[in-house]
């Protein structure tokens, strides 16, 4: 037998549910350097990178080769591939929005009433392909 129940839940909770996800996927609580996602990169590295200003995998993946592996010059050649596997495999989303109004002269235009149609477009490619 199936109850169902009736309950509000707090905004609060439903917060907390929203926060806790994206530590499920990073395996990281949120006070922690995204970069320890990296396999190899530990707590040593940190400051390191933090010198060279890199902050995110976003800003190790543009950096250029010599100055990554000067950076993590800590890990061996296999641990350096490791990192650039990952990396490769991290998407960088584009994303780009278009608000149009069908059927109007002036599809740009936006008025009271109107029906509005948003078009997105992601293009997804690796965090270490160039920009």
């Amino acid at each position: 037998m199936m109850y169902l129940f009736q309950t509000k839940v707090p905004i609060e909770t439903l917060d907390n549910l929203l926060r806790l996800q994206p530590m499920f996927v990073q395996a990281l609580w949120p006070k922690n350097s995204p970069l320890l996602q990296l396999p190899h990169i530990t707590d040593h590295n940190l400051p390191y990178l933090r010198k060279g200003r890199v902050f995110s995998c976003g800003d190790l993946a543009a950096l250029d080769g010599e100055k990554r592996r000067a950076l993590l010059k800590s890990l061996s050649d296999e641990e350096y591939r490791d990192v650039l596997v990952v990396l490769s495999s991290m998407p960088r989303l584009s994303i780009q929005t278009t608000v149009v109004v069908e059927g109007e002269d002036d599809a740009f235009e936006v008025t009271a009433g109107c029906v509005v149609t948003i078009k997105v477009l992601l293009q997804r490619s690796s965090l270490l392909d160039p920009i």
